[in-house]
């Protein structure tokens, strides 16, 4: 275990150099990267500071403790529209800020109202409340919408630079570019591996843990047959039949 900052990998045969923030290098047959994301928020002042407590992320989550409340769903792309729609599910009180998500299409907007959610096209410019509680929203026509808890998705942000230089291949979606990698973890590289969020930003803790269950078992696996192609080619033992 070691408490230090990755600042590059690199390919080195047989395996990888891991170079560290303090210049240590460390070098092993195989990497597998575990170092998650980052939820890049809207730059809106008193969000940030409540983020994880009363500003939340996916019901699929957290968040099930403000059921039944007053709800606000802040756009930050023009996906939002969707995140609104799972958050419908546990309030009747629904409001959904559109501004940032550069208008909200006839469709959606319609969707949005047929179940009571309220549609808010000012631009939110402060999240109100004491400590980590909110109380609502101000908006740039200087009303304040009053909400009990908030709901937002950030751009998710792969910690993934310190192997970016390698050229590994990437997936593109609507929620960014991430590692590619296969049904067990392995990138294009045979040295590397990667699993949870810095591959997959939709995965939860849960669908982490088994994954990485999987490319662990695969990464054991690839250095075991690596084991036994150097023996064959240092010439085969001789072995001892056994009935």
């Amino acid at each position: 275990m070691r408490r230090a900052t990755v600042a590059r990998a690199d390919l080195a045969d047989p395996g990888v150099r891991v170079t560290l923030d303090d210049g240590d290098e460390l070098s092993a047959r195989a990497l597998v990267v575990a170092s998650g994301m980052t939820d890049k928020l809207p730059d809106v002042p008193g969000l940030a500071e409540r983020w994880g407590s009363s500003v939340l992320h996916c019901p699929y989550c957290h968040g099930w403790e403000v059921r039944g409340q007053r709800l606000g769903v802040l756009a930050s792309s023009p996906m939002d529209a969707h995140r609104a729609t799972l958050i419908r599910q546990w309030s009747e009180h629904i409001v959904f800020f559109a501004a940032a998500a550069h208008g909200v299409d006839d469709r959606d907007a319609a969707r949005l109202r047929s179940r009571g959610v309220e549609l808010v096209t000012s631009p939110v410019t402060e999240v109100l409340g004491e400590g980590t509680s909110t109380s609502g929203v101000r908006l740039e026509d200087g009303s304040v919408v009053e909400v009990d808890a908030l709901f937002t998705g950030g751009e998710p942000v792969p910690h993934d630079r310190f192997v970016r230089h390698l050229g590994l291949e990437r997936a593109e979606s609507p929620m960014g570019s991430f590692l590619k990698v296969d049904a067990v973890g392995a990138t294009s590289s045979g040295r590397i591996w990667a699993v949870g969020n810095v591959v997959n930003p939709a995965a939860t803790v849960a669908m982490s843990m088994g994954a990485a269950a999987m490319t662990g078992g695969a990464v054991n696996m690839a250095l075991v047959e690596e084991d036994f192609d150097h023996a064959m080619a240092d010439g085969p033992g001789i072995g001892t039949l056994t009935r």
